[in-house]
């Protein structure tokens, strides 16, 4: 049970990073004698955290099982990871177009490679992200919807 939590924690805060973006305002000032202002801040970070954890105990669900007390059919596999697997990767298109304009409107001031840092960071969690989809999907097509995998298939 403690692997399950541990995959529920993983996909939870990784569904969470995807979704969250920084809202950030720039606030320059005119007058010459001050420096220009920066804020940064997030919004929303609890909700989305609450929507992440949700649809990862919806993924999780039919994976784990729950030593055997729900086994669901296949169309109701696909129904509990879709929504998981969907936010994921609308949110990843949608904030990576948002950072390579970002990245691309910078080009000429020296911070345009700290925006392509976070470009190339955010891949790197969708790449997670891919491997927990894939891990997901073997899962799917592996699973004999009445025995075990282990029962199927016995260790030699």
């Amino acid at each position: 049970m403690s692997e399950t939590i541990a995959k529920v924690i993983y996909g939870t805060v990784l569904l969470a990073m995807i979704l969250q973006t920084p809202k950030v305002a720039i606030v320059i000032t005119f007058d010459p004698s001050r420096s220009h202002q920066f804020y940064a801040g997030i919004k929303g970070f609890r909700q989305s955290f609450l929507l992440a954890a949700l649809f990862t105990v919806m993924a999780v669900l039919p994976v784990r099982e729950f030593n055997g007390l729900i086994k669901p059919g296949k169309k109701l596999f696909v129904m509990l990871v879709f929504p998981w697997v969907s936010t994921c990767c609308l949110m990843f298109v949608s904030n990576s177009v948002l950072l390579m304009r970002i990245t691309e409107r910078t080009l000429l001031q020296s911070t345009w490679s700290c925006f392509a840092k976070a470009l190339l960071a955010y891949c790197v969690l969708f790449g997670f992200a891919s491997e927990l989809m894939l891990h997901w999907y073997s899962i799917y097509h592996l699973h004999n919807w009445h025995h075990s995998i282990h029962e199927k298939y016995p260790a030699a």
